[in-house]
């Protein structure tokens, strides 16, 4: 496949998540529930994958048995859990506050990597966590960014002459 493709292809995906938002809030204003929106959702792009894969790429239709078991587990318990509780934070927040708890998962998988697959904890890591976490209390406004700035200012300014004096003596 050609970069310009891929990019092109890659635009397109991101735009379609961007507005699943908008199309989740839709179809609540007509009265349908978290489940029915994941059954619509999951079983469309289901028929259009099926669609564009018989048309372009007929030989990844073909699964082995042993296979199974896996597509039950990503697509039941992954894929549908997934919508259903994005979906239901939507309904019961709004789409902004599904969407930075969303961007938490790195956290997640950090701290689940760590336990289950001894990855190691580098300070990488350690700050991204940090990062992702203060990023999201913002975007949620659980910490005014206003007040965060003003009180780092104090801050620096008030152990600004412990640490000019190292570089000083």
């Amino acid at each position: 496949m050609k970069h310009s493709i891929a990019y092109l292809l890659t635009m397109i995906g991101a735009s379609f998540w961007g507005l699943t938002g908008l199309f989740v809030e839709t179809l609540y204003s007509y009265g349908f529930t978290a489940w029915e929106i994941v059954t619509i959702r999951l079983l469309s792009s289901s028929m259009i994958l099926l669609a564009i894969l018989a048309l372009f790429s007929r030989s990844y239709l073909k699964i082995e048995w042993k296979h199974i078991p896996h597509f039950i587990g990503l697509g039941v318990f992954g894929i549908v859990l997934f919508n259903w509780f994005y979906f239901k934070v939507m309904e019961q927040t709004s789409i902004s506050i599904a969407v930075v708890l969303l961007y938490t998962s790195p956290v997640f998988v950090a701290i689940l990597s760590k336990i289950i697959f001894k990855e190691k904890f580098t300070i990488q890591k350690l700050l991204s966590i940090v990062l992702t976490i203060v990023g999201c209390s913002f975007a949620v406004q659980l910490y005014h960014l206003a007040i965060f700035i003003c009180r780092f200012i104090v801050c620096y300014w008030e152990y600004f002459p412990l640490f000019s004096v190292r570089f000083i003596v």
